[in-house]
């Protein structure tokens, strides 16, 4: 799924339908897609505790981008 919507925000999106102003936060959110969610973070995830992988995500929420993902799953779910 993760690979899905990274996929989607590089080489699915109509670039022609977007006004300027929305390139900027789009390159900001394909960066983040691309980078933010390590493949060790990924394995981590499916062996931690949730509450050691939810502070560990909190306390990284700066570098993770943590506000921007949840306004985007706050978007998706609409």
């Amino acid at each position: 799924m993760w690979d899905e919507l990274v996929r989607l925000c590089r080489d699915e999106l109509n670039m022609d339908l977007l006004d300027e102003e929305h390139f900027l936060p789009l390159k900001k959110l394909q960066a983040i897609l691309e980078t933010g969610f390590t493949l060790s973070q990924f394995k981590m995830a499916r062996i931690a505790p949730w509450p050691i992988f939810v502070g560990f995500i909190e306390q990284k929420n700066t570098i993770h981008a943590l506000d921007e993902r949840l306004r985007l799953m706050d978007y998706v779910d609409l």
